[in-house]
């Protein structure tokens, strides 16, 4: 299978598992999200306040992980975070309009929905980071080329 139909195939239906599976994917889709925000002109503040929600999380999770609290699965206070996390993404999306940012904002809240332990909270962070990587680098790139964006 192609690179495009395995990132098309993970866009359809995203799981932390194929993730988990295949760590070459999160840049795969990282690539291909980064340029479908700058394409719609999704403003990388947005991206970013995901991305630092992200980061809060996992450093929370990477505490109780050290202090070994982490026995079966994800405790109250998290799964909390998480439950946050989701509004936070849905918030950030109705201030686009449902169809405008559809494809980056659903796969992140049904890969928040599969977060059980602290290695699927790493894969979700490190794609958050490949999504704001890659924007970042398209976006250079169209500003280069006048502004269109052309890919």
């Amino acid at each position: 299978m192609s690179t495009d139909q395995d990132v098309a195939r993970f866009l359809q239906n995203p799981s932390i598992d194929q993730l988990k599976q295949n760590p070459a994917l999160i840049d795969k889709v990282g690539d291909k999200l980064g340029s479908f925000c700058v394409e719609k002109k999704l403003g990388e503040h947005q991206l970013r306040r995901i991305h630092e929600r992200l980061l809060a999380l996992y450093y929370r999770s990477k505490k109780l992980v050290v202090k070994q609290v982490y026995e079966a699965g994800l405790d109250k206070g998290l799964n909390t975070e998480l439950v946050r996390l989701k509004y936070f993404i849905a918030y950030q999306w109705s201030r686009l309009g449902r169809d405008k940012g559809k494809d980056y904002f659903e796969p992140f809240m049904k890969l928040v929905d599969q977060v059980k332990d602290f290695e699927a909270i790493e894969k979700l962070l490190y794609l958050s980071e490949a999504v704001v990587a890659y924007y970042n680098y398209h976006e250079e790139i169209s500003k280069r080329m006048g502004g269109g964006y052309r890919r």
